[in-house]
């Protein structure tokens, strides 16, 4: 198909789309619906000519009976044509391809799409089906107001979803793009592929995140020109990024009115728009009670909690400067998109921009920082983005071991498994038979309340929330729990409950908290079926902290119980304010409770409380207190992905901050996550579960040992899963996810090592079927090793002796932190050697250029040299006798110093210039150019 061809095909599926919005009545919507998915069939082969047009098109029905519960046939709406049998019906078909139609009935669920795939099978299914007895499939599910056609295609159970309506957006046209012609291929494999490949989440948020942070480069510059604060700069461009984006969501389910007015087509003065029409549509409408407006826009919902409240940064009553296209350019990126309100899942990724993608923002934010150093802050701080199949999997696991514990009794951990494990398309489809067989040796009008009773006493914090990513994976997989024990509960107060209740976050970014509560907002607005009613104030359950850092002791702050009970009124009195007025009763009731404290405690913790105003959310409290800041005293599950910061990185402020509180696993080399381990650990409840993603250093590391001794002194590990590089896309660390239960060590601990990166999207079956049991002692690394392998051990272990035994010393190696620069090929050190400009130059310069040999470099019984060499450019030393070796001064070494300034060895250029990387490695010493300190660099 030509370019214009295809071109043309788009513009007329662009106008199909369009009409399912308009169309009058269901009926004539279906008809449209049909032709909608004929255009996508004529993209995917140009050459089709038999092609059935409206009622024609929906004759070969899909018969009920075929279905393995009956009860599924409610989940379609009745036949136009035929008014016994549901819409279900073979659209196309090929010699590879078949393509069916449903229209929906009542609930247009995940779950019932999931479902509604399955009922038939095709090659994609699984290894059964992977043959040429079956064909690819392409699902179209109509909604139930016929204003939305969905393209479904689907991987073992797994979905990737396109909507249509409205109007197609530029990723559509690119993914339509992709696929155009893919019906002409061969094999069954190659469409699939094309298919799948091509509606992929990942390559869409990419994107789409690369042009915010874009944006918020361009504003967050612009303002500090214009003489802002640095914080607030950041902030404000942040803020409103996030108020914008929370609005697109919004205009998603049609809740802002007079669009035209707040959002007009052409932008041509950014700084006018902003102050005249921006901040009327933030502070005077979704911040104002509609009783309360002045500006006549009666229809728009009040938000409330707390979103669009105006901050001293917010320079509410100050004109604020803008670049002059700022606002045409930011939504025109916008509407190169759809937006949905529900968040995808790993197996169900629409292809549209979901909440998720804040916290994806968020962390594309913090790259585009940097600190004074000019290192990027994200590094700076150890934060990376936790991919989604791998939130989904620790969460699940973290609620399966709560749930063991709680239910007190291995007969009930099957049921546990099928609760939380069964995919969406069998338990749909088998209907109220999946609750009856989770425990059929109980009394399930009893023993479910029990089940929903535990789920409603717990507690769950994730100390380091960044985003929300744990928080609101945690809401998802509770909220789908609950449903499938009780179909017929309350989808939005069990999201309230749950929020209020059961999820809490701390982070020490400001970002980060307001983006997590943002999150937490949209999760509630998507299900607000009716009118929306006012959001929550989420101020007390995601609080901006040092996490690490505890509340100073005191006898006297909850002694009195009266004070605790107060306090948990105005919490709860706060969570559920709806009117300014209110908040504003509450917040100088919380100011009265606590400020009277102060008067008797010491400095330090007077400070300490001063420092956390939880209506404030610009700089972090200088504590954290779970109890004081969440009435929660210790919780039922600790779950997150803490930062990865070497403590030797930080120096000073690692020592001021946190040597003085006397951490059992403070090790000067060690890394930050280990103290939020520690810390913890004894947040939890007797039993409570820890569930962790960090570096794998500590496993074999001798800096983690003492971390290594407290788990196996304080806990019982249970799961042991280390993943390898590649988990994060931002970084090349080595991660592992370890749960623990707060118990003694008494069980093996399950443990297995996931070397390719395809076994992580089904790692709940990988585990299952690869783990292996390990116990961990005292003094020694954690070594995941096969039972094979245990066995080799035990044997060498006892027919020799240990290597710590002999009598040599073993050093770890030259770490340089910039291998680029320091390690190079024979023709580099000549070339350096060649522009020496005398003799004594040329001899001190090869005399610090030494051959070396990496690990990778020693093989069985031998070493094969790769022909490189180190610039060993020492911090000084001591020698065997105790004579001090002076550093090495680069300015005697000429050749070498412009080697390091100018050569070309910075393949990373974006991360700065040859001198600023040499300036902000991990590995350097006093100067950019010397390498750290080496206690053993004699031995070299």
């Amino acid at each position: 198909m030509s370019h214009e061809a295809l071109k043309n095909k788009i513009i007329e599926l662009h106008e199909k789309s369009k009409s399912l919005e308009s169309a009058s009545d269901k009926v004539k919507a279906l008809t449209t619906a049909v032709g909608v998915a004929n255009e996508i069939i004529k993209i995917l082969n140009p050459d089709v000519t038999n092609l059935r047009q409206g009622e024609d098109a929906l004759e070969e029905i899909i018969s009920t009976n075929s279905f393995r519960n009956q009860k599924v046939a409610e989940w379609f709406s009745f036949h136009p044509i035929y008014p016994d049998e549901r819409l279900a019906t073979k659209l196309y078909e090929s010699d590879i391809c078949e393509m069916k139609f449903y229209w929906l009935n009542d609930n247009s669920t995940k779950a019932r799409i999931s479902a509604g795939v399955m009922l038939t099978p095709n090659w994609e299914d699984g290894d059964t089906t992977a043959n040429d007895n079956y064909k690819v499939g392409i699902d179209f599910f109509l909604k139930k107001d016929a204003k939305s056609l969905l393209m479904v295609v689907s991987e073992r159970g797994n979905l990737r979803v396109m909507e249509f309506s409205e109007r197609l957006t530029h990723t559509q046209e690119e993914i339509l793009n992709k696929i155009a012609g893919s019906l002409a291929l061969s094999s069954r494999k190659a469409l699939h592929t094309v298919l799948w490949d091509s509606m992929a989440l990942s390559e869409v948020n990419k994107k789409f995140y690369e042009g915010i942070a874009r944006e918020f480069t361009i504003l967050y510059q612009h303002l500090i020109k214009c003489g802002k604060n640095h914080d607030d700069a950041k902030l404000f461009s942040s803020r409103l990024l996030g108020r914008l984006l929370f609005i697109w969501f919004l205009r998603k389910k049609g809740v802002i009115s007079n669009e035209d007015r707040y959002f007009p087509q052409d932008i041509n003065d950014s700084t006018k728009y902003y102050n005249s029409i921006l901040k009327s549509l933030f502070f005077q409408t979704l911040n104002t009670p509609i009783y309360a407006r002045k500006n006549g826009d009666l229809n728009t919902p009040y938000l409330n909690g707390g979103l669009f409240d105006a901050h001293d940064n917010d320079w509410q009553f100050e004109e604020t400067s803008f670049p002059a296209t700022y606002f045409a350019d930011l939504f025109d990126h916008l509407n190169k998109y759809n937006f949905t309100t529900d968040e995808s899942s790993p197996d169900y990724e629409q292809v549209a921009i979901d909440p998720e993608m804040l916290g994806r923002v968020f962390e594309s934010l913090l790259a585009e920082q940097r600190t004074d150093t000019g290192e990027q802050a994200r590094k700076a701080k150890g934060a990376f983005y936790t991919p989604r199949e791998i939130v989904t999997y620790m969460c699940k696991e973290s609620l399966r071991q709560y749930l063991y514990n709680e239910l007190g009794d291995e007969k009930y951990n099957s049921g546990v498994d099928k609760l939380l494990d069964l995919p969406d398309y069998e338990w749909e489809t088998a209907h109220s038979n999946a609750k009856r067989d989770l425990w059929p040796f109980e009394n399930m009008t009893k023993f479910i309340p029990r089940v929903v009773g535990i789920l409603d006493s717990l507690a769950v914090l994730d100390p380091a929330c960044g985003s929300g990513a744990f928080p609101m994976g945690m809401l998802q997989l509770l909220t789908k729990t609950y449903e499938r024990l009780d179909s017929r509960f309350d989808l939005y107060q069990t999201k309230m409950n749950i929020i209020q209740n059961t999820i809490f976050g701390v982070d020490i970014e400001p970002m980060a908290v307001e983006i997590s509560r943002l999150r937490a907002w949209l999760a509630i607005i998507v299900d607000d079926m009716g009118e929306i009613d006012p959001l929550p104030n989420l101020d007390f359950k995601f609080v901006c902290a040092d996490s690490l850092i505890p509340l100073e002791k005191s006898v006297g702050l909850w002694s009195d119980p009266a004070l605790q009970e107060k306090m948990t009124n105005v919490r709860e009195k706060f969570f559920n304010a709806r009117k300014p007025e209110m908040k504003e009763t509450w917040k100088k009731e919380y100011y009265k409770l606590t400020s009277p404290q102060t008067s008797m405690l010491d400095d330090k913790r007077e400070n300490q409380l001063k420092s956390f105003d939880p209506f404030k959310n610009q700089r972090p409290a200088e504590f954290f207190d779970s109890e004081y800041m969440f009435g929660v005293d210790k919780f039922d599950i600790v779950i997150g992905n803490p930062p990865y910061v070497h403590l030797e990185k930080m120096k000073d402020i690692a020592r001021v901050k946190y040597l003085p509180l006397n951490f059992k696993t403070y090790e000067a080399r060690g890394d930050l996550y280990g103290l939020f381990f520690e810390r913890y650990i004894e947040a939890l409840k007797d039993n409570g579960i820890l569930t962790f993603i960090t570096s794998n250093k500590w496993m074999r590391a001798g800096y983690g040992e003492s971390l290594r001794n407290f788990f196996v002194q304080n806990t019982q590990p249970i799961l042991l899963i280390d993943l390898g590089g590649g988990v994060f896309e931002s970084a090349t660390v080595d991660t592992d996810i370890l749960v623990l239960k707060k118990k003694t060590y008494t069980d093996p601990t399950k443990s297995v090592t996931i070397a390719q990166k395809a076994y992580r999207k089904d790692l709940s079956d990988f585990i299952r079927q690869n783990a292996i049991n390990s116990s961990f002692t005292l003094n020694e690394s954690w070594i995941i090793l096969s039972e094979i392998e245990q066995s080799i051990k035990r044997k060498v272990e006892a027919s020799g002796t240990p290597l710590g035994e002999w009598d040599i010393k073993i050093s770890r190696g030259l770490l340089t932190g910039c291998n680029e620069a320091y390690i190079i090929d024979r023709n580099i050190r000549e070339k350096i050697l060649s522009t020496c400009k005398d003799e004594a130059e040329y001899k001190r310069t090869d005399e610090i250029i030494r051959p070396i040999l990496r690990g990778r470099d020693i093989k069985k019984g031998k070493y094969e040299w790769a022909g490189l060499y180190i610039i060993s450019t020492h911090n000084g030393y001591s020698d065997e006798s105790g004579h001090y070796i002076e550093r090495i001064n680069i300015n005697r070494y000429p050749a070498l110093k412009d080697w390091f300034n100018n050569g070309n060895w910075n393949q990373k250029p974006e991360k700065g210039t040859n001198i600023e990387r040499l300036a902000t490695r991990t590995d350097r010493g006093d100067t950019p150019y010397n390498l750290r300190d080496c206690a053993y660099m004699d031995d070299f």
